[in-house]
């Protein structure tokens, strides 16, 4: 790939992903726990120089202004009105009453692939089950007995989950509840065994065929690119029971350092941390 070609490519995966159209048809929950992304909307009554928007960044905190840093992640929006109340009375308003809400929820992003009307990326606003997400895209048709939750834990390894919705639907299984960055594939029309997984912190994770010869930078720049919250030298290939292969996916996206680019084959799964 020439460094033109590279540089298109880096140019497509900074657009923004929509918001899958299923987030907004699903509750919201109340203990909903903030994280990197999501956009907080505070309101300070009778004083708009301390209301506004705040973005959470990559390390979990807002800047206010008047108050300064906040570490908002894991955090509900009454645990942020409160301390954001109690911050404004220490000297800077008297009886300040706060209103916290989230306005755009960003930082629970799962994929939904496979026998859907509208797969793809999906921010969910709280507590959601694999037959619940599933019904607000839309079954292609009736509600498949097979899916699978491939999920990355916080050592970076890679839990797989089995539900059988079916059994679900007549209450002889439990449904899996998804957490953030969960890859849902549904029914028969994913072939995960045919193409490469990219899961993680990317921005459009899924279930990619392979062209020939193609690399982990290849199926990455698929996947949509390494979003700004992404670990990228932390990037990890498993292939079968084989211990998982390291690669510095970013000394090969910024330095150009193609002898760390590495050959992927089908059925592995790529995770960007």
């Amino acid at each position: 790939m020439s460094p033109a070609s590279l540089a298109v490519l880096l140019l497509l995966a900074a657009e923004p992903v929509p918001v899958g159209p299923a987030a907004a048809g699903l509750p919201a929950d109340p203990d909903f726990r903030i994280g990197p992304g999501d956009v907080l909307e505070i309101e300070v009554v009778r004083d708009p120089a301390s209301s506004g928007r705040l973005v959470v960044d990559g390390r979990g905190g807002v800047e206010h202004p008047l108050l300064g840093r906040l570490e908002v992640e894991g955090k509900t929006c009454d645990d942020v009105r409160a301390r954001i109340q109690e911050g404004l009375a220490d000297g800077f308003i008297h009886s300040p009453r706060v209103i916290v809400r989230i306005a755009e929820y960003r930082s629970f992003r799962v994929t939904l692939l496979g026998d859907v009307r509208e797969p793809g990326l999906y921010h969910l606003r709280g507590k959601t089950g694999v037959l619940d997400l599933a019904l607000a895209a839309g079954l292609s048709g009736t509600v498949p007995s097979g899916a699978e939750v491939v999920r990355v834990l916080p050592d970076g390894s890679v839990q797989r989950k089995a539900v059988n919705l079916a059994a679900v639907v007549k209450g002889d299984a439990r449904d899996v509840t998804l957490e953030r960055g969960d890859l849902v594939m549904l029914g028969g029309s994913v072939t995960a065994a045919s193409g490469v997984t990219v899961v993680g912190e990317v921005k459009t994770p899924g279930v990619f065929q392979l062209s020939p010869g193609e690399t982990i930078l290849g199926v990455v720049l698929r996947a949509g690119g390494p979003t700004e919250f992404a670990r990228r030298n932390g990037t990890r290939i498993y292939r079968g029971g084989q211990p998982p292969i390291e690669v510095r996916l970013a000394d090969v996206l910024d330095d150009g350092d193609r002898k760390k680019d590495v050959p992927v084959s089908p059925g592995d799964l790529v995770v960007v941390p």
